[in-house]
């Protein structure tokens, strides 16, 4: 063996004054040695990792490896790392794992993981990581270890290794990630405290809007039916809208999404009891039962669905016998939602164009349609009411 040592040193001297590499034959030549003995050692050198080959036309060219030794590498990083043999006993381990444990070199090396050795490892279930890491496939998991009454947190990555004599091994890396839990459980302390302080805002919204929908109540109450009766309607509807958004994300997380069936079912049920229309009158269909939209495009939503059916009760109040108001809504947010309400039977004026009406609610509709939707907002072919196209969220 000691003439072996002596051999592969002549060799690492040669090509340590040719940095350009020399060939088998140029390294027989110079020493001068037996052909496959010397590259019998150059096979052992470039197994463990000492020098690297290229080829240049149909020669061999070998060279001293530049790659930093390993221990070099374990030692400049932040991480602690303990690489183990197939048997789980500690070959060698890095200088932050050795200040992380308190021990000194010479005290674990060599032995196995247990307790006494390397705690931060020795749990069941790291050992059965580690076994079964062993067979060849690198496995990750999260360690939390106590120490002195504090929970550390560590992201474990064990990585199969195979030593130069071609031997199975391990290498555990463990970036300590404590301080990013800690920030992520500030984090979701802060957003559960934000959370209950947007929840009370919403309640207090919504107690105002009920609050200002009693005060229309007692006003409507004490006014004949006509066009004063009529304003107040549409603005107390116009009010409801907005307040039965407040109310299902009050009870729901705040940022929440808002769930159109539920919504809009209990607004088409709000405006049959204020247009004193049967609820079987008015039927709502969704193409998607599961529909959300975010709280401000569902409040958006809302007060089109609002305006538009309003209009068509309105402009049919003279109208004798049943009103019945259909309201369809298909497609998907993410791409396009299609709304259509329509009341049967009645034929909206010919002479009704969208963009420049002067009717308040149609005015506002077209806006929030158009403006802050960015959608379009359309009469429908038969006349009996409209089409809403709202593009993607």
């Amino acid at each position: 063996m000691p003439a072996d040592e002596d051999e592969i040193g002549k060799i690492k001297e040669l090509l340590k004054n040719e940095p350009r590499g020399l060939s088998i034959r140029q390294i027989t030549d110079q020493l001068p040695a037996n052909r496959n003995l010397v590259a019998k050692y150059l096979d052992m050198l470039l197994v463990s990792g000492q020098v690297e080959m290229r080829t240049v036309g149909m020669a061999k060219m070998y060279y001293l490896s530049h790659r930093v030794p390993i221990s070099a590498m374990m030692d400049a990083s932040s991480d602690l790392i303990v690489v183990l043999d197939e048997n789980l006993r500690i070959i060698r381990v890095n200088d932050n794992f050795l200040a992380f444990s308190g021990s000194a070199r010479e005290q674990i090396v060599g032995k196995q993981i247990d307790q006494d050795t390397l705690p931060l490892l020795a749990a069941s279930t790291s050992l059965a990581t580690a076994r079964s890491a062993i067979k060849g496939k690198e496995i990750t998991e999260d360690i939390v270890f106590n120490r002195s009454g504090a929970a550390l947190h560590f992201h474990a990555k064990f990585i199969p290794t195979v030593f130069e004599n071609g031997a199975p091994g391990l290498t555990v890396i463990l970036e300590d990630t404590t301080d990013i839990w800690r920030a992520e459980q500030t984090l979701r302390a802060a957003l559960r405290e934000k959370e209950i302080l947007l929840g009370d805002i919403n309640q207090r919204i919504n107690n105002n809007l009920q609050l200002v929908l009693s005060f229309i109540d007692l006003q409507m109450a004490s006014l004949a039916n006509g066009p004063a009766k009529d304003i107040l309607r549409e603005t107390q509807n116009r009010i409801l809208a907005l307040s039965l958004v407040y109310g299902q994300i009050g009870v729901a997380h705040p940022g929440s999404r808002v769930s159109l069936s539920t919504y809009l079912g209990n607004l088409v049920k709000a405006l049959s009891a204020s247009y004193e229309i049967p609820p079987e009158d008015i039927t709502m269909t969704m193409e998607n039962p599961g529909l959300t939209m975010d709280e401000s495009r569902a409040t958006t939503a809302g007060l089109i669905l609002n305006e538009l059916t309003s209009f068509l009760l309105l402009t049919a109040s003279d109208r004798k016998g049943r009103k019945e108001i259909t309201i369809m809504i298909s497609g998907d947010p993410s791409k396009e939602c299609v709304f259509r309400i329509s009341l049967k039977g009645h034929q909206l004026p010919a002479n009704l164009d969208l963009r420049t009406t002067e009717v308040l609610g149609l005015q506002l509709g077209y806006t929030l349609v158009t403006k802050q939707l960015g959608g379009t907002l359309s009469i429908s072919e038969d006349r009996q009411g409209f089409m809403v196209i709202l593009p993607p969220e």
